[in-house]
């Protein structure tokens, strides 16, 4: 084998003939010897049940990735979790939810910390705080994690908090929750709007931050505030890419239009809940409800190019979509692409207007 190799992927299964346990875990032994100049590693499939210790001593190992094993290795535990977690050079490590068990074990104080982004690929809140908690690196700034198994209750934010630990390197998160197919009852979700947001609030070098969580909840007296929004901007000056995909963080209007307005970092805004507060529906025009909050556009943004909105709810009283399309095209004039899932003719109705159109003119 070539000394040289910098980037080896090592599959057993497909079809493409069975490995022997013996020799795959030989030839793993001998990794260190045979290509000492290995950079990257990935292992993927039904991998037989092997000590994955070996590959501690691959001292120039920058990324391992083994999110595509299925089967668990039977001597992956706590000692060898400790024996990755001294990789001198590791950068980047994916890994599936079939690890975090004994991630979660104690392991060295020490553990990761060169480590700069992390992926996991299902898994339990609790098994990826206890995860997160293993990795003492200062340089953690990417956390890829999705397919989450099911939080209700007051659960998931209890977890979140595990990502204060890299307030000063976290600056991209994503969190995606598997999808359901069965129904539940959203009153299981005691925690929503700014409190279920308040753990990643700490996180002040944020510039992208992607969270789907599925629920039906349909609660507006739980949305965002104006004051909530002001608080989001400040805390992430920043932010360039925000979706906030799940009923679990309800806007209203005006609150939407507050964070856009203090915001100006925002290239592209996500969320799935807007509560309509602001648009009088037996009236053409548009009211402005008087209230301590601050003025509520149009909006000056710089960057904001893209608004995608997954449904508009009435709140007490519905709004038909000419008018919702005049309203958005004036509060948001220099944002070119503006979609809301749910009532698509809003999205047609914008896709007609042209720079220089007057709200009015919609």
């Amino acid at each position: 084998m070539n000394p040289s190799l910098r980037i080896l992927h090592i599959s057993s299964d497909w079809g493409r003939g069975k490995i022997d346990d013996k020799e795959l875990e030989e030839f793993l032994r001998s990794l260190p010897g045979r290509c000492p100049a290995l950079h990257s590693l990935l292992l993927s499939g039904s991998i037989p049940h092997i000590s994955l210790e070996p590959l501690s001593n691959i001292q120039h190992l920058t990324s391992l990735n083994l999110l595509y094993i299925y089967r668990v290795p039977s001597a992956f535990n706590s000692t060898t979790a400790t024996a990755l977690s001294t990789l001198p050079c590791l950068t980047d490590l994916s890994i599936p939810d079939v690890f975090i068990e004994h991630l979660g074990d104690p392991i060295s104080s020490d553990g990761f910390l060169t480590l700069e982004s992390l992926h996991i690929n299902n898994g339990d809140p609790p098994g990826i705080a206890r995860t997160l908690r293993c990795i003492c690196s200062p340089v953690l700034c990417w956390v890829c994690i999705q397919e989450v198994d099911r939080a209700t209750g007051r659960d998931l934010v209890e977890h979140l908090w595990a990502f204060s630990k890299f307030s000063e390197s976290l600056v991209k998160l994503r969190w995606e929750a598997e999808e359901w197919s069965d129904e539940f009852n959203e009153s299981d979700f005691t925690c929503m709007g700014i409190e279920l947001l308040e753990p990643l609030l700490v996180l002040k070098k944020l510039d992208t931050l992607r969270i789907r969580l599925c629920s039906s909840a349909d609660n507006p007296d739980s949305a965002f505030s104006c004051q909530d929004s002001r608080t989001i901007a400040e805390t992430w000056p920043n932010m360039k890419d925000l979706s906030l995909s799940s009923s679990l963080f309800p806007f209203t209007l005006r609150s939407l239009v507050t964070l856009v307005d203090n915001l100006d970092s925002l290239e592209t805004l996500s969320i799935e809940v807007a509560y309509n507060d602001n648009l009088d529906p037996s009236s053409d025009r548009m009211v402005i409800i008087q209230d301590m909050c601050e003025r509520h556009g149009p909006c000056d943004t710089k960057y904001l190019s893209e608004l995608h909105i997954t449904g508009i709810r009435p709140n007490g009283h519905g709004c038909d979509d000419l008018l919702l399309a005049a309203y958005l095209h004036t509060m948001f004039p220099r944002v070119w692409k503006i979609v809301c899932l749910e009532r698509p003719t809003i999205g047609e109705i914008m896709s007609l207007r042209r720079e220089g159109t007057r709200g009015d003119e919609l």
